[in-house]
């Protein structure tokens, strides 16, 4: 996945950090956590599509956003894209 491999270089000077700090023990029970995998973005949107039957209906009904706030979070996360 993409964002695994534009987040490779943080999570890993992350867990050096903790590993070194002694506040991980073992980076492999972590790796999963700091990751994406594309099996669970599949199962979460499977339930935002059963639940809600649409994306935007799940953003506006299940998470409260109106548009307003959508555009603010637009602007300020996606930086060209």
């Amino acid at each position: 996945m993409d964002s695994n491999d534009n987040l490779a270089a943080g999570n890993k000077a992350l867990l050096d950090g903790l590993l070194a700090q002694g506040l991980v023990a073992d980076r492999t029970l972590w790796e999963p956590i700091l990751g994406g995998q594309r099996e669970f973005l599949d199962a979460a949107f499977d339930q935002v599509q059963a639940s809600h039957g649409s994306f935007d209906r799940f953003r506006t009904d299940g998470l409260g956003i109106d548009g307003a706030t959508l555009d603010a979070l637009r602007s300020k996360l996606l930086t060209g894209h």
